[in-house]
């Protein structure tokens, strides 16, 4: 299947980032290692200097050069740095491009997979609302004689208390929340998360563990 194919290729492609990141990662940390022993070692010559601007000593000629190579050094390794980033961006790049490549042979496979599951949803909300009317039909059953009592009383001109009557009424306290039966942020805990909501699920289990389902 291509869906398939494409993750497969997608995941290759992914791991190679990956690696490349990693790599360099090392090659960075050494490189910042270098640049932290550099100064370091030219601690004193950072005191002398921080000395001489307040008037408590002089700058000769060895400091002058242990300076120069002090800051030749910090350059050298900061430039480094900056290749040592920008090969990893080209090789990145690289990576991102054969990315895109193979998003562009299956971007017709991809939307129809995404149809797919659109129409899903769209099925398990169908499939919900006709269990919803058929579990009307069965209160209906239970509750004729009730029907027909609050019938008589409406004949008679008497206020009916269809509490029991209402399948809405009397089933819809079960999911609906809000005036939703499943809310925005339940449907976007289930599709981004891939949870259920906490309370439902133990609710669930009690229900079965009780025998009503």
């Amino acid at each position: 299947m291509g869906n398939k194919k494409y993750t497969e290729m997608m995941q290759k492609y992914n791991e190679e980032a990956d690696s490349i990141k990693e790599s360099y990662k090392l090659i960075k940390e050494n490189m910042l290692m270098e640049y932290e022993e550099i100064k370091k070692r030219f601690d004193a010559v950072d005191g002398i200097i921080q000395k001489v601007a307040q008037g408590e000593d002089h700058l000769d000629e060895q400091t002058k050069k242990e300076q120069v190579s002090k800051d030749e050094a910090l350059v050298y390794i900061s430039k480094k740095l900056e290749e040592i980033e920008q090969y990893e961006k080209n090789n990145l790049r690289k990576v991102l491009a054969k990315q895109k490549e193979i998003k562009g042979k299956f971007e017709k496979e991809l939307t129809v997979e995404i149809t797919k599951q659109k129409y899903k949803l769209m099925k398990a909300k169908y499939d919900f609302l006709a269990a919803a009317i058929a579990l009307r039909e069965e209160h209906k059953t239970i509750i004729h004689e009730e029907y027909l009592h609050q019938k008589l009383k409406s004949d008679l001109e008497f206020q009916p208390d269809g509490e029991f009557t209402d399948a809405f009424k009397a089933l819809s306290s079960a999911i609906v929340n809000n005036g939703a039966a499943v809310s925005n942020e339940e449907l976007h805990q289930a599709l981004h998360s891939g949870q259920l909501p906490e309370g439902l699920e133990k609710e669930v289990k009690l229900a079965e563990e009780k025998g009503f389902i």
